[in-house]
C-alpha cells in the first residue's frame, strides 16, 4: 500500500471512531443526568432538558470532526478557492 493511501486510511480510521464515541459519550452522559434527576426527585425546571441538549448536537459534531480530522476536508474548508474552483493542470 502507498503511503499516501495508508495515511489517509489512518486519518479516516480516526474519525470513524471519533464518531461513533461521540455519541456514546453524549447518551450515557444524558442518560446518567435523567437517572440521577429521577433518582433523587431533583424538581428543577429545565433541568431535565438541560441533560437532553448534548445528545441532540451529535448530528452537529460528527461532520464538523469528519470536516476538521481529515486534512483534504479541513483545507477545502480554509482555501475553497484554491482547492474546490481550482483549474485542472
Amino acid at each position: 500500500m502507498l503511503p499516501s493511501v495508508y495515511n489517509y486510511q489512518n486519518e479516516i480510521n480516526k474519525v470513524l471512531y471519533l464518531q461513533a464515541i461521540v455519541p456514546v459519550i453524549t447518551g450515557s452522559l444524558t442518560v446518567m443526568g435523567v437517572v440521577f434527576i429521577l433518582l433523587f426527585s431533583i424538581n428543577i425546571s429545565g433541568l431535565l432538558t438541560l441533560f437532553m441538549l448534548p445528545f441532540s448536537w451529535v448530528c452537529v459534531v460528527n461532520p464538523l470532526i469528519a470536516i476538521f480530522m481529515v486534512r483534504t476536508y479541513r483545507k477545502a474548508v480554509i482555501h475553497p478557492r484554491k482547492y474546490l474552483w481550482a483549474k485542472p493542470a
